[in-house]
């Protein structure tokens, strides 16, 4: 690849080689979309290098980039399968490699026949309970910096539930993130999965800038962009949100017949309004802002495609400039295709003004007239 190379690790000591494309998605694609699994793909030839693949067994994909090379880890997740496909001759044939991150095996796992959870939890804390109270406990919700949810909690019995859809439903609650990420251990990389809260959004860092030319205001040395679509009518489809908090009255914004439904553990009725009021406005931006970036890997700059590609920096903001204009965008979800030859990176974004609320001193958000306050 022009600028980039990339290894694929498995348990953290054996590198596969004869890798011929890798690809891998993460994150969501629209902003009140739920929280799923990360899927990877590798593909190889050679099946004599191919040491024993088990079925969980974890499996890293790191970009390199630089002299002397550095590595970042874009993709950490668990063999979910393996096929081998044989040729008419040794040479013809090809393994494939499936992997989804720690979300998916939080899917896979539910809760306690007795668990349940007191009044007043703020929304980390409750997901962390469920974590620790599910079936596999070998994943931890780590927190973001110094920041707790913002929302509290109803009490709950849940038992016997899914531990993925109880964590989303806490995400919705806080409108916070989730995404599936590592904790460095002398033996290697422990599964993690971060959370975090809507008050954090004000204090992420800048990824990476992109531009077509017109980067005047650049911080550094922005990445070219091969394609930019812009959010459509059909992004602004819902007209009224209705929120669930679970065993308090129903709770809705807006006025209209395409309705959004939402569950959520909100303790309060009014505090299930302000959720309300909060995700109707994130439907509600009317101007015309970019919802993906596309770019190629001969043309990028190495610092920030690596910050863009590190799985813990699976959310944070990057800068478009396009024809003297410049968007400042959130990044929901990154794809990634991979061959010898070159490297494309997919991100879905979502515009700061989707996601504003008023921060002081801020210089993304409590933008006039676009804040969402009380909650």
């Amino acid at each position: 690849m022009a600028k980039f190379g990339w290894r694929v690790t498995y348990e953290n000591t054996t590198v596969l080689t004869d890798v011929q494309n890798i690809s891998f998605t993460r994150g969501r694609t629209e902003i009140q979309d739920p929280f799923r699994a990360g899927r990877a793909t590798i593909t190889g030839r050679n099946l004599a290098t191919l040491p024993t693949i088990d079925i969980g067994g974890q499996i890293a994909i790191e970009m390199s980039f630089g002299s002397p090379t550095l590595y970042v880890v874009g993709f950490l997740g668990q063999v979910s399968d393996v096929q081998i496909t044989y040729g008419y001759v040794t040479n013809e044939d090809v393994w494939t490699i499936q992997v989804e991150d720690y979300l998916g095996r939080l899917g896979r796992a539910y809760t306690t026949d007795s668990f349940s959870w007191v009044a007043g939890l703020n929304t980390l804390e409750a997901a962390q309970n469920t974590s620790l109270n599910a079936t596999d406990g070998t994943i931890n919700i780590d927190g973001f910096s110094s920041f707790v949810g913002s929302s509290l909690v109803s009490a709950q019995s849940l038992p016997n539930s899914n531990a993925l859809d109880i964590i989303n439903t806490l995400a919705a609650t806080e409108q916070g993130v989730l995404f599936s990420s590592f904790a460095t251990s002398p033996g290697g990389l422990d599964r993690s999965i971060t959370f975090i809260p809507r008050s954090a959004l004000g204090s992420l860092n800048l990824l990476a800038e992109f531009t077509d030319g017109t980067d005047g205001g650049a911080v550094v040395v922005p990445s070219a962009y091969s394609e930019i679509i812009f959010r459509s009518l059909a992004d602004s489809f819902f007209d009224r949100v209705i929120v669930e908090p679970q065993g308090l009255a129903a709770q809705d914004s807006g006025t209209g017949p395409r309705s959004f439904v939402m569950r959520s553990f909100d303790q309060t009725t009014a505090q299930a309004q302000n959720l309300a009021d909060y995700v109707k406005a994130t439907f509600d931006v009317q101007t015309q802002v970019p919802n993906t970036i596309s770019v190629l890997s001969e043309s990028q700059n190495n610092f920030q495609m690596q910050q863009v590609v590190d799985v813990s920096n699976s959310f944070g903001e990057v800068v478009l400039y396009l024809r003297g204009n410049s968007y400042r965008l959130f990044v929901l979800g990154l794809t990634v295709t991979a061959t010898p030859d070159q490297a494309r990176f997919t991100l879905n974004v979502a515009s700061s003004e989707a996601l504003n609320f008023f921060i002081l001193d801020s210089a993304t958000f409590g933008v006039l007239d676009t804040n969402k306050l009380g909650f």
